[in-house]
C-alpha cells in the first residue's frame, strides 16, 4: 500500500498527510458535557510526561473503546485515560491508568487498517457522573446509519501547537459503494467493517490525534475514527471502523 498518500489520524505525527493540520478541521468548541463518553487516551512520552495521542469512549467503568493503531507503539503502563473534561488535552479531568489492552486479532495496518478496533482495561473503575462522565450508547448488530445521515465527530487532535479545548464538527454519512469506489481508485479498499463520513467539499472532518474517537449519529456511536486521505480533503471522506460490525467482539472482550 502507498503509505505516502494516506495517514492514520491518531498517530503521534503523520504518515504523509496531504494537509498537515493538527486538529478537527472546520470545527468548533464542544460544550461541557456534550460528549460525556469521550476520553483522551494519553501516552507517557518521557517519565510521567503525558501527551494526548487518541480519543476513546467509555464502554464501562473499566473499559475504553479506541482504534487499534493508537496502541501498537505502546505498552499498557504507558497509557492513561483522562475523562470528564473538554480540556483533557491539557491534563484537566479525572485520571485513570491502564493495566491491559486488547487489539483485534485480525487488525492489519497493511490492508487498509482493517479491524482497527481495541479495548483498554483500566486499573481502577471510572467514576461515572451524570451529564459529564457517562457510558457510550452503542448500536445494535446490523443497525447502520442511513446514507446522508447527520453525524458529528469530536476530538482534541495533536496538542503540540494549538488550544487543548475539545472540538467537534458536523459531517454526513456517505454511501458505502461511493466511498469504496473513491478509495479503490487510489488503491485502498474499504471493507464492510468500515463506514465513511465527511462532506463532498471537504474542509470539515477529523485529523491526526482524533483517531479512536467517536463518530456519533443521533447520540449513538456508529464509528471509530480510523484513517483518511489527508485531513478533510475535498472528495475524500474519512474512514471509520463500523461499530455495529464489531459489537460481538466488543462484548466478548469486555472482561
Amino acid at each position: 500500500m502507498r503509505l505516502a498518500t494516506i495517514f492514520l489520524v491518531g498517530l503521534l505525527g503523520t504518515l504523509g498527510a496531504a494537509i498537515p493540520s493538527p486538529f478537527i478541521i472546520g470545527g468548533e468548541p464542544a460544550a461541557e458535557g456534550e460528549f460525556p463518553f469521550l476520553v483522551s487516551v494519553q501516552v507517557d512520552v518521557f517519565i510521567n510526561t503525558y501527551r494526548h495521542n487518541c480519543g476513546g469512549t467509555i464502554l464501562s467503568e473499566r473499559h475504553i473503546l479506541t482504534a487499534a493503531h493508537c496502541l501498537t507503539a505502546w505498552g499498557p503502563r504507558d497509557i492513561r485515560i483522562v475523562a470528564g473534561s473538554v480540556q483533557a488535552g491539557s491534563g484537566v479531568g479525572d485520571f485513570y491508568r491502564a493495566i491491559n489492552f486488547t487489539l483485534h486479532e485480525d487488525y492489519d495496518e497493511i490492508n487498509a487498517w482493517i479491524n482497527d478496533v481495541a479495548i483498554i482495561t483500566l486499573e481502577t473503575p471510572i467514576v461515572l457522573k451524570p451529564g459529564l462522565v457517562e457510558i457510550v450508547p452503542l448500536p445494535a448488530l446490523g443497525s447502520d446509519p442511513a446514507e446522508g445521515a447527520a453525524a458529528v465527530v469530536a476530538g482534541w487532535g495533536d496538542t503540540q501547537a494549538r488550544s487543548d479545548i475539545l472540538l467537534r464538527v458536523d459531517i454526513n454519512i456517505w454511501a458505502q459503494r461511493n466511498c469504496q469506489d473513491i478509495y479503490y481508485g487510489i488503491g485502498y479498499p474499504v471493507y464492510p467493517g468500515q463506514v465513511c463520513a465527511g462532506i463532498p467539499e471537504g474542509n470539515k472532518g477529523s485529523c491526526q490525534g482524533d483517531s479512536g474517537g467517536p463518530l456519533v449519529v443521533n447520540g449513538i456511536q456508529h464509528g471509530i475514527v480510523s484513517w483518511a486521505l489527508g485531513c478533510a480533503e475535498p472528495g475524500y471522506p474519512a474512514v471509520f471502523t463500523r461499530v455495529n460490525y464489531y459489537i460481538d467482539w466488543i462484548q466478548q472482550h469486555m472482561i
